[in-house]
C-alpha cells in the first residue's frame, strides 16, 4: 500500500494546541509509515502577545495590518506547491485568523486531494487579534472540509450542523514524559542519588521512563504526592516549612480571570492552613493573586513537567460561558498524568475528564471550592488515592499511544480509499474508539 503524505498546517509550534494534537504525534505516525510534513503560521499565533505594546489596540491594528498579515499571507500562498505532492491536506483550528473570510482555506479546497479541518475550541465565537468574529469563516471551513475532527461532543454538535463527516479524538498525553513526582526513602543516601519513581503501579514502564527521563536532583524541589506505591504524606513529615501542602494552577496569563474567581477562597485557605500556592504561567499574576502571597515561576517547556510535579493539589477553575464549554482543557490530562488531585469547575467537558470523588472533585460554587480544598489539604489519604486513581486514568483513557494509532488509523483509512460510513463504523468499534463519554 502507497504510504499516505499528510501536509499538517498549523498555528505555529509553540501554541498549545499544535504541540499536543499535532507535533507530539508526529514521531508515532512516522513509525507507522505515514510521510509527515509540517508548515507552520508565521509569525506565531502567540508570537505577539506579550510584547508591551499589544493591548494597544491602534498600534496593533497598524502592525498587523502592515506587516504580520501581508507576510503570513504571502507565506501561506507559498505553502500551495506543496498540496500536490501530499495526499490529505490537516488544517489545524485554521490557516491564518488575520483574515476573517475563507478566501484562502477555499484556495487549498480547490488544490487538496483530502481537506480535514481539526478544531479544539469554540472557535466560532472567537475574534481575531483586530476584533473580527470568526464564526462565519469556521462555517465555511467545516462546509468544505472532508473530514471534521473535534476533541468532544461539545464541538461536534456544532459542526454536525455543516458537515456529517466528524470524528471526535479527544487529546491525548504523553505519559512516558508526564508521570509522578519522585521521593526519598528516609534515612538513606542523599536526595540527588536515591530519588526514584516508582513503578509499583505500572512496571511496564520502568524501562521506558529509564531510558527517557533524567530523574530531578533534589526531592526538596519535589513538594508533592502522586508516586503510586511511595506515597508520603506531608503530615508525616517534620514539619519545619519544608514539607507543606502545595496547591498549584498552571495556565495561560488569558486564563488569569478564572483564578482571580478564586482569589478570596485562595486567601481565606492559605491563612487558615498555611499551605503553598505555587503559579505557573507565562506572565506574573494579577495584583488579587499576588496579594495572596504567591510563589510565581515563569513557564518554560523545560521546567513545565518539574513545576507540575511540585503540586499536591491542582487547580482548574473556569466561568460558565459558551466558550470555556467548548474548551478541552489539556492542563487537566497533564494534572492526571502526574498523579495530582485536581479540583475543577463544573464546566464543559471537565464533568467528562475528571469524575467527582474519583480523580479529584467537580465543584460548582465558591463554597465547594472551600470545602473541597480543606478536604484534600487535611485528608491525607483522600489525596493518596486520588493521585493514584488519576494516575490511572491517565494511562488507561488518555495516553498518547492510544491518541497516535486513532490519528493513524484515520489517515490509512483515507489513503485505502474506505467510504465514509466504513471510516465512521471504524471509530465507533471497541478496538480504536474514544473513552465511551465521547461518544455519539
Amino acid at each position: 500500500m502507497k504510504k499516505p503524505r499528510v501536509l499538517f498546517l498549523t498555528e505555529g509550534k509553540t501554541s498549545p494546541s499544535t504541540r499536543f494534537a499535532v507535533l507530539s504525534h508526529i514521531p508515532y505516525l512516522q513509525k507507522r509509515g505515514i510521510v509527515c510534513s509540517i508548515a507552520h503560521r508565521r509569525p506565531e499565533k502567540y508570537a505577539l502577545i506579550n510584547l508591551p505594546w499589544f493591548n494597544y489596540r491602534p498600534l496593533r491594528v497598524v502592525v498587523y495590518c502592515l506587516f504580520c498579515y501581508p507576510f503570513s499571507l504571502i507565506l501561506r500562498l507559498a505553502d500551495l506547491w506543496k498540496l500536490h505532492s501530499h495526499d490529505i491536506i490537516f488544517i489545524q483550528r485554521d490557516l491564518d485568523e488575520n483574515h476573517v473570510t475563507p478566501w484562502l482555506e477555499r484556495l487549498y479546497r480547490r488544490y487538496a486531494k483530502r481537506l480535514v479541518f481539526y478544531f479544539d475550541d469554540a472557535l466560532w465565537l472567537s475574534k481575531n487579534h483586530l476584533g473580527k468574529s470568526m464564526e462565519k469563516k469556521i462555517r465555511h471551513i467545516i462546509k468544505m472540509a472532508d473530514w471534521v475532527i473535534v476533541s468532544h461532543e461539545y464541538l461536534a454538535d456544532y459542526a454536525r450542523q455543516f458537515n456529517q463527516s466528524v470524528l471526535i479524538f479527544p487529546l491525548s498525553i504523553d505519559t512516558h514524559y508526564y508521570f509522578p513526582a519522585t521521593t526519598c526513602r528516609k534515612g538513606t543516601t542523599p536526595p540527588s542519588q536515591n530519588c526514584i519513581p516508582s513503578y509499583d503501579v505500572f512496571p511496564s514502564q520502568k524501562e521506558s521512563f529509564q531510558k527517557k527521563e533524567k530523574l530531578p536532583h533534589s526531592c526538596a524541589s519535589q513538594l508533592t504526592i502522586g508516586i503510586p506505591g511511595v506515597l508520603e504524606s506531608h503530615k508525616n513529615q517534620p514539619e519545619d516549612g519544608a514539607c507543606q501542602v502545595t496547591i498549584g494552577w498552571s495556565g495561560g496569563a488569558w486564563n488569569y480571570p478564572h483564578l482571580v474567581e478564586l482569589a478570596e477562597v485562595l486567601e481565606e485557605i492559605k491563612k487558615e492552613t498555611g499551605v503553598a500556592i505555587l503559579i505557573q504561567s507565562g506572565e506574573p499574576p494579577p495584583r488579587e493573586i499576588q496579594k495572596i502571597g504567591v510563589q510565581y515561576i515563569p513557564w518554560e517547556k523545560e521546567t513545565e513537567r518539574n513545576i507540575l510535579q511540585r503540586m499536591d493539589i491542582a487547580l482548574c477553575p473556569l466561568k460558565d460561558t459558551p466558550w470555556t464549554r467548548g474548551k478541552f482543557s489539556i492542563k487537566l490530562l497533564q494534572y492526571l498524568a502526574c498523579g495530582i488531585p485536581v479540583i475543577c469547575s463544573d464546566v464543559g467537558v471537565n464533568r467528562q475528564i475528571i469524575l467527582d470523588g474519583q480523580e479529584g472533585f467537580v465543584v460548582k460554587n465558591q463554597q465547594e471550592w472551600q470545602l473541597r480544598l480543606l478536604t484534600l489539604i487535611y485528608d491525607k489519604e483522600k489525596r493518596k488515592q486520588m493521585a493514584l486513581t488519576a494516575r490511572q486514568r491517565a494511562v488507561k483513557y488518555y495516553r498518547l499511544e492510544e491518541g497516535s494509532d486513532r490519528l493513524a488509523t484515520f489517515f490509512l483509512s483515507l489513503a485505502e480509499e474506505n467510504s465514509k460510513e466504513a471510516i465512521k463504523e471504524k471509530f465507533h468499534s471497541p478496538q480504536i474508539s474514544t473513552p465511551h463519554y465521547f461518544l455519539p
